[in-house]
């Protein structure tokens, strides 16, 4: 029993020290995640430079664009009278986005998706994400995709 004892010791041990080297490089990654470089076609690795601060700049036009994107569909869907209209319009002063991903094929949702890849760094998923928006609102990131795909090209 105490041989048995011993040795389910030692494993514990062996385990809390792989969890420590797996904190310290979770630390690390946490701490890394504002400063990413792109080193090839879709791949992120952690640095500085312009390309990082290009990545930051189209992360927050993400945001923009994303609100005002649901703003549209918000007046878009209004039904055909002034009255409807009108509400739509002082609804999107009002409008909120989703800040974690949803399951379904609104606007929303699907933006939020997008949202989610960009920061996890995976670009094309965003971009595969941003092709089931309707064409109004494609039109709305049009240009912020032409900018991400020549950014990936660097």
């Amino acid at each position: 029993l105490f041989e048995i004892e011993k040795r389910v010791t030692r494993q514990i041990t062996k385990i809390n020290d792989a969890l420590d080297v797996l904190q310290k490089e979770f630390e690390v990654l946490k701490h890394n995640n504002n400063t990413i470089d792109f080193t090839g076609k879709n791949k992120l690795l952690p640095s500085y430079g312009q390309e990082v601060k290009a990545f930051n700049a189209l992360q927050k036009s993400f945001s923009e664009l994303s609100y005002k994107a649901l703003k549209r569909e918000l007046i878009r869907n209004a039904e055909d009278n002034f009255f409807s209209y009108i509400i739509a319009t002082i609804r999107s002063v009002f409008v909120l986005k989703s800040t974690t991903p949803k399951s379904g094929f609104s606007t929303d949702d699907i933006l939020s998706r997008a949202e989610y890849q960009l920061k996890l760094g995976n670009l094309k998923s965003c971009l595969e994400e941003l092709e089931y928006l309707d064409a109004e609102s494609k039109e709305i990131f049009s240009d912020w995709i032409n900018e991400l795909n020549s950014l990936t090209k660097m």
